[in-house]
């Protein structure tokens, strides 16, 4: 459930399974410790859209359109590492990313400015963040090509701790069409 306080920073995901957290797992560990901060297991996803800080109606808006969202599950290879000098972000994702992917992020686009959202509007390059504060270019681990399924997408919240960042599911909807996960 959206938070009722505040105005709580969300976005859409996909989320992992323990496979692909494993995989995933590995190829951090190949990182150089000094080269950055390692993100947490527990926050491995691949961002869909940034949508920022709603309020609980637009939120919950939201999951009621996604509810009628019927697209088929796909699978995508994670294949490439780069570098965001820029955001200081090193990264794993796919050097061809899937049609069925694209179609997911166009729907959801579509339907956060139909509610008259501003999503974040920088080309959708769907990377899973490994590491952080990278200021140097990093030695790219080698890329051992895995294969994510993606079954279903989230809606995301994220929450700043003293801690870290800690991203927490608030509904999920399978990518059948049929059925939802709140």
């Amino acid at each position: 459930m959206i938070a009722r306080h505040g105005r709580p920073r969300l976005f859409f995901a996909l989320l992992p399974d323990r496979e692909t957290i494993s995989n995933i797992r590995f190829h951090a560990a190949q990182c150089s410790p000094d080269t950055g901060n390692l993100v947490a297991a527990h926050n491995y996803h691949i961002t869909l859209l940034f949508l920022g800080h709603l309020d609980p109606q637009q939120g919950e808006a939201l999951c009621t359109d996604c509810d009628s969202i019927n697209l088929p599950p796909f699978s995508l290879t994670i294949d490439t590492p780069g570098w965001w000098q820029k955001a200081g972000i090193f990264w794993l994702g796919p050097a061809t990313t899937p049609a069925a992917l694209n179609t997911l992020h166009d729907t959801l686009t579509r339907m956060a400015m139909r509610r008259q959202l501003v999503p974040d509007r920088h080309r959708f390059v769907p990377h899973i963040t490994l590491m952080r504060q990278v200021q140097h270019p990093p030695q790219y681990p080698v890329v051992k090509p895995f294969t994510w399924r993606a079954e279903r997408f989230s809606l995301m919240q994220s929450d700043l701790r003293p801690q870290g960042v800690r991203y927490t599911e608030i509904a999920a909807w399978p990518l059948t069409g049929s059925g939802v996960q709140r």
